[in-house]
């Protein structure tokens, strides 16, 4: 009587060795399974995979980014930063991380801050040109005389 075993098709009998043939023991997930833009499970070194090298499905999360997070469900005036980070390094993305206040928003007066810097920068040439024409005034009676 011989015990054989069938691997990939062909009888092996007991005892032979085999790549193919490997004992199973628990692993648990580490972060080295984790490709870049993912991070470990909290509770990764707490799985045991179904086989003896984990995936990643088993063990990592995929980090969330800004481009996914709603800034104007914050406010109407919110939108995404436009130095945004890709990746937040967690599970999901924060505010903080993501929005900013629109350079249109208004401020607690009503007024656009881009109006309002809008209307001093035009207060600004105004006032240069003001002086220019009281230059140009003061220089032509100067040469009169």
């Amino acid at each position: 009587l011989a015990v054989y075993v069938v691997s990939a098709g062909v009888e092996l009998p007991i005892g032979t060795k085999s790549p193919s043939i490997v004992d199973w023991t628990p692993t648990t997930c580490t972060e080295s399974v984790c490709p870049a833009g993912s991070g470990l499970l909290a509770e990764g070194s707490n799985i045991d995979c179904e086989n003896a090298t984990c995936t990643t499905e088993e063990c990592c999360f995929t980090y969330a980014g800004c481009s996914e997070f709603d800034c104007t469900a914050i406010g109407s005036d919110y939108m995404i930063k436009a130095d945004a980070p890709s990746s937040c390094g967690n599970s999901s993305c924060g505010e903080d991380d993501c929005c900013e206040l629109s350079a249109f928003a208004a401020d607690e007066d009503g007024v656009s801050t881009a109006t309002a810097s809008g209307l001093l920068a035009a207060a600004a040439i105004f006032g240069l040109m003001a002086c220019l024409a009281v230059i140009c005034v003061w220089h032509k009676i100067r040469r009169k005389r």
